[in-house]
């Protein structure tokens, strides 16, 4: 080897000799013991080779010091330990040179550090050639050989470990020894190989494991099935959160995506310092609002230490709360033990979600239904209301209030229609179970509809809470649009169909201001209008604005233009504004309208006529000339 003839030029004929190993050796070919390296990886494991070839390596370091110290061709402990290098380049395993040697007296206790640079190892050679590159040093047996050398000369445990390595990527292999005290706890891992264990004591330790892990995996099935058979039996998510802690013993909490504790068991036992509400802080600040996967936060008290396993639970990819357990520091058996259980306890917790979202969404179901018949007129008999009314806890008795909501939605947000109403019914429903209301909900053509008992003290209590509802929704559904009409306080039931209709109205007046229409305020073109004389007011209404093709989508914006001018009372700097006109514009589209009806607009008596008609249309439903969407 190329190593060896250069380092045996070096070296002084004399010192060759009396170096020269008298014990019997063999000479083995680089590559066979790189290959029988890999055999040992492949069969038992790196771990396990690592130990086995720094053994092996501190074994040989051993035996040469013994023999160098046996010779006493030394001056100083400097020297003899520098034999070590030279020996271990005579034998071909490495080019080694010393760039530092310390040897000191701390406390009354001698301590060595070494500094070694290694180079041409053949252990970083083989791994490459034959395993390829490593993501940390592999020249286990050379780090063997120099702790074993040293400590044997040195008279107190040395221990070598790799800075770099080539086989990981580095220039060179660089090495670092020093007195185990000096290392402190980052030389377990040597220690540990140092500590020979027999093959047949590790398939003891690992037969044992085996059995461990044979029953966790027993104990995990079992609480899986118990929890199954919980929710079969349609026990709720408090019963299976309580079956969770009897089985395992661990305490358990489960928070919504709100951080409200819904579910928990054995907290209380846990410390007086935490609370199921209190718990939340160290979910909220370690868990990621992307993290799928269980993660570690520790807790700390005055007294104790704890750590929480949290895991999100989802339901149909959305994340719909937190499982939490508990447990002190020391107990690392169970925090392995509670990953596997978690994992179960969190499937069980989404089928209880998923369970209750489906009973409620029936639920719900029943009640929309319910209202779609109240409000169609099916029901002739007050009482056949009632009884069914109190299946769903509601006071059908009590005075009320119609609301229709309508909605506009950002499309690249929902794709469907139907996902829309269906969160936005959710969140409405939040907002009833919030106030404590109990409310009938339903939806069809484009809009939600509700029925709201009157349990407001005033009519400025009534003003703000529905217009807080549709504040809620926006907030909820940034870039959506909301908008709403509320009928009349009625008192009896069986009027729902006439309230329904004064809602729709009141619904149709809506402007880019006012998102949020009484029909109380709609005066008295709202009061004249009712079924029975809907057709002489449509009819009364296109004679007045006749002159003017309905038809025609140029002279449907001259009717929005003539219907702001007289809102605004012929204010032409406010109406231009809200058409983004100029005045000018304004003045063009005034007198192009007049042209058309024959008529002074400006006249308080035609003004009022005009106004009137082109209310009746917009609350018949025969014009749009709102534009919500704002």
């Amino acid at each position: 080897m190329h190593t060896t003839i250069h380092l045996i030029d070096q070296i002084d004929s004399d010192l060759s000799r009396s170096l020269y190993i008298q014990n019997r050796s063999i000479i083995v070919d680089a590559h066979a013991f790189g290959t029988l390296r890999k055999d040992l990886i492949r069969n038992i494991g790196m771990e396990r080779t690592k130990g086995f070839l720094f053994r092996y390596g501190w074994n040989m370091g051993v035996r040469d010091a013994k023999e160098c110290k046996e010779k006493e061709l030394y001056q100083t402990m400097d020297e003899l330990i520098e034999y070590g290098p030279i020996m271990h380049s005579i034998k071909g395993y490495v080019e080694s040179k010393t760039l530092k040697l310390e040897i000191k007296n701390i406390n009354g206790k001698m301590t060595l550090q070494m500094d070694s640079a290694w180079e041409h190892s053949f252990e970083a050679d083989e791994h490459l050639n034959q395993i390829g590159i490593s993501p940390s040093p592999v020249c286990y047996t050379l780090s063997g050989y120099a702790s074993g050398f040293v400590t044997e000369v040195f008279g107190d445990k040395v221990i070598f470990k790799e800075k770099c390595c080539r086989a990981s990527g580095s220039s060179e292999c660089l090495a670092i020894g020093k007195s185990h005290t000096l290392w402190g706890d980052d030389i377990q891992e040597e220690l540990y190989y140092l500590e020979e264990t027999p093959i047949v004591k590790e398939l003891e330790l690992t037969y044992e494991k085996l059995l461990q892990e044979r029953d966790q995996l027993n104990l995990v099935h079992t609480i899986h099935k118990q929890l199954t058979e919980e929710v079969i039996k349609e026990n709720g998510l408090e019963s299976i959160i309580e079956k969770v802690y009897q089985l395992c013993k661990i305490p358990v909490i489960v928070h919504n995506v709100h951080g409200h504790p819904i579910a928990f068991a054995g907290v209380s036992k846990l410390s007086k310092d935490f609370s199921p509400n209190s718990l939340f802080q160290y979910i909220n600040k370690n868990m990621s609002k992307n993290a799928v996967s269980q993660t570690f936060q520790p807790m700390n008290n005055q007294r104790e230490h704890f750590k929480m396993l949290t895991q999100p639970i989802y339901l149909q990819e959305k994340r719909m709360g937190y499982c939490s357990f508990i447990y002190k520091n020391h107990q690392q058996d169970l925090q392995e033990l509670s990953k596997l259980i978690i994992e179960k306890a969190v499937s069980i917790c989404s089928l209880c979600f998923l369970y209750e979202k489906t009973k409620l969404a029936s639920f719900e179901q029943m009640k929309g239904y319910f209202l779609k018949e109240i409000l169609s007129g099916q029901y002739t008999s007050e009482d056949e209301m009632v009884t069914k009314a109190s299946l769903f806890q509601y006071d059908i008795l009590k005075p009320y209030y119609i609301s229709v909501i309508g909605y506009t939605f950002n499309a690249q947000d929902f794709h469907y229609e139907h996902g829309f109403c269906r969160e936005v019914m959710e969140s409405i429903s939040h907002y009833f179970t919030k106030q404590k209301l109990h409310f009938l909900m339903n939806q069809s053509n484009h809009h939600i509809h509700l029925i709201v008992s009157d349990h407001f003290i005033d009519k400025e209590a009534k003003y703000s809470f529905f217009h807080d509802l549709i504040v809620y929704l926006h907030s909820r559904f940034p870039g959506s649009h909301f908008y709403m009409g509320i009928s009349r306080r009625t008192s009896s039931i069986i009027q729902a169909p006439k309230a329904y209709q004064e809602a729709l109205r009141a619904q149709r007046m809506v402007t880019k201001n006012n998102q949020l229409t009484f029909f109380d305020m709609l005066g008295m073109v709202g009061t004249l209008i009712n079924e029975n004389n809907e057709g002489n007011v449509r009819e009364m209404a296109y004679s007045l604005l006749g002159h003017i093709d309905m038809d025609c989508q140029k002279n449907i914006d001259l009717i929005r233009t003539l219907y702001l001018f007289l809102l605004n009372g012929g204010n032409l700097e406010k109406t231009a504004d809200e058409l983004s006109l100029s005045i000018s514009g304004l003045r063009y589209r005034v007198g192009k309208i007049e042209d058309l009806l024959q008529q002074d607009i400006r006249s308080p008596l035609i003004s009022s006529q005009l106004l009137m008609a082109i209310q009746a249309l917009i609350i018949l439903g025969d014009l749009e000339v709102k534009t919500p969407v704002m």
